[in-house]
């Protein structure tokens, strides 16, 4: 709600500038994020008591340290903090509060991350996205049942939800060991047509190793070759580095090794 009166109340050509940083921010590139983090200061400038914008610049800082564009994770860990805080300080809102999980997870704070979101999902409970951000949480968290259910909820209030809703559905029932509810949701995206290069690879990263844990080497096989084709740099070392913050250090032994049963390199190929 907060959200949308903010919305309602931004000019023309405020609207016009944060769908456009937005439009490259979700480009998940090195020049996007640029393009992004340049217009959202810019905005921050001429409207420093803004929440919208204050939250959008802790995602900035957030993205710095997902992909790796800084040599000081720690320092964005503490200005994405600030901007958060303020951010909910502004316009008391579920999302901040999701985001300062994120922040909670970079330094393996599962408490504080549980507490972010919980106190997320009470203040807005019909927001889907807040409810999946708690489901991402809580699977990182070692409480992949509760994630499950909390997505599932997400994926009922957003009938056309996010993709990586049930990508990380799929890999909390993998945790569980219910691995054919894990193909339902994983084997429908890799069939998807339209789906982002990194969704993609993720979805075909997490059938690969669904398949090895179901011993079904053929598939293993099937589904590694093409992640391998999608994304030829991809390495044990970038998997270690998105999973840092996983609870569930046994699940994730089992994940790695079954990556690198298959073949999959400790670090990034260099160029011949």
């Amino acid at each position: 709600e907060q959200h949308r009166s903010w919305y309602q109340s931004s000019s023309p050509d405020e609207m016009r500038l944060i769908l456009k940083a937005r439009e490259h921010f979700h480009a998940f590139t090195r020049d996007g994020h640029r393009k992004a983090e340049k217009i959202f200061l810019e905005l921050l400038e001429r409207y420093p008591e803004g929440g919208l914008h204050n939250l959008n610049m802790g995602w900035v800082n957030y993205q710095k340290i997902v992909m790796r564009l800084t040599k000081n994770p720690k320092e964005n860990i503490k200005l994405g903090r600030q901007f958060g805080e303020k951010a909910h300080e502004i316009m008391g809102d579920g999302t901040s509060l999701t985001m300062l999980a994120r922040f909670d997870l970079f330094e393996r704070d599962c408490e504080s991350a549980v507490k972010h979101v919980d106190h997320a999902v009470e203040i807005d409970p019909s927001a889907g996205l807040i409810m999946a951000m708690a489901g991402r949480v809580n699977s990182t968290c070692g409480k992949p049942e509760k994630a499950i259910e909390q997505f599932k909820q997400a994926m009922r209030l957003e009938p056309y939800h996010l993709k990586w809703y049930p990508l990380v559905l799929g890999l909390s029932y993998m945790m569980t060991g219910n691995y054919n509810k894990a193909e339902e949701y994983l084997k429908a995206l890799v069939e998807t047509e339209k789906l982002s290069k990194r969704n993609r690879t993720r979805a075909l990263r997490h059938m690969a190793v669904l398949s090895v844990f179901k011993e079904e080497s053929e598939n293993a096989k099937k589904y590694f070759h093409q992640l391998i084709e999608l994304d030829k740099k991809h390495n044990l070392s970038s998997v270690k580095f998105s999973y840092r913050a996983m609870k569930d250090q046994e699940f994730l032994k089992r994940y790695l090794d079954s990556l690198r049963q298959l073949g999959m390199p400790e670090k990034k190929r260099t160029e011949s």
